[in-house]
């Protein structure tokens, strides 16, 4: 997957792993399980008592014959405890492979997202030692790689969504969100662009109650109110212009500077270009409600709503 950028094909699994291609996201959510219980395991029981789950007889091998080989219990005491910062990397590697692999990412090379101690660590045992893990603020002046990895891994989230999805789709989802938050937080970068980029992805794609339930978590309003209208504007564009002409009369209500800007949109990344009309009124309606009256974008924000209303 470093190599290709994208989910190896099968061959490469069968030779490299030893799996199917299909099984690859069992496989490595599997691997994410195993690391879980790790972590805790190290935590320590929250009970006052260990609870008393029952046992397989390979559990306590044969310790009177010298030839087989030790219980697994004995074996599992013997093992070195792990560094939690190696196993804390190892949670997040598996993450971003499990993201590549469950919604077809390409051009992402998971080991490239970490420092180069952290790569060596991926290569070692769990009880090597290893710093840990720095948690410092990303730079706002430069878009890092994780930054551009997280950002089209919450558009491939949220693009997966279907028109209609149900509760387990739906939980699905925001629990991969909140998972992309996670990475964010532990790479320091910024999780309200996270939020941020997840409430236009939605927006885009015409789930607007769902957008404004994730909208409720972003902090920067004012910069979120600014990208919204940038979406109001790509339905105004096509409900105005791409509709042979059956709204001259709204068109005309328009000053020359805001036709100008509808018609510089560009809505290739625009997924729902006719949704109900009133999507975009309530739509127009929060971003006045967020910008102040002072700002350029309310004024811009009014006048498109007096075009609809």
């Amino acid at each position: 997957m470093e190599k290709m950028g994208k989910t190896p094909k099968d061959r490469i699994c069968r030779r490299d792993v030893e799996i199917s291609d299909i099984h690859l996201e069992p496989f490595v959510r599997f691997c994410t399980e195993v690391l879980d219980a790790i972590v805790d395991a190290s935590l320590g029981p929250e009970a006052e008592t260990l609870p008393v789950l029952p046992q397989e007889p390979l559990w306590d091998g044969a310790p009177q014959d010298p030839s087989r080989p030790q219980s697994l219990v004995a074996h599992a005491l013997g093992q070195r405890p792990p560094n939690m910062a190696s196993v804390r990397h190892h949670q997040l590697l598996a993450t971003v492979v499990q993201v590549v692999v469950l919604f077809g990412m390409r051009s992402v090379r998971p080991l490239s997202l970490f420092t180069p101690t952290v790569r060596k660590a991926f290569f070692q045992d769990l009880h090597s030692p290893l710093l840990a893990p720095s948690a410092g603020p990303a730079s706002s002046l430069t878009s890092s790689p994780q930054q551009s990895f997280l950002l089209r891994a919450a558009s491939a989230v949220m693009q997966s969504l279907p028109d209609n999805p149900d509760a387990s789709v739906l939980g699905s989802t925001f629990g991969w969100m909140n998972r992309l938050l996670d990475l964010a937080c532990s790479w320091g970068e910024d999780r309200d662009l996270v939020r941020r980029h997840c409430v236009c992805e939605l927006y885009s794609a015409g789930h607007d109650i769902l957008a404004q339930e994730v909208s409720l978590a972003v902090k920067d309003k004012a910069l979120l109110a600014s990208c919204l209208l940038v979406i109001a504007g790509q339905r105004m564009h096509h409900l105005l212009f791409m509709n042979d002409g059956q709204r001259h009369n709204q068109m005309a209500l328009l000053p020359p500077h805001i036709s100008t800007w509808l018609l510089s949109l560009d809505l290739s990344n625009l997924r729902c270009r006719n949704p109900p009309t009133l999507q975009t009124v309530n739509l127009l309606q929060i971003i006045i409600g967020i910008l102040p009256e002072e700002h350029s974008e309310h004024r811009l924000a009014a006048s498109l709503l007096d075009v609809l209303e």
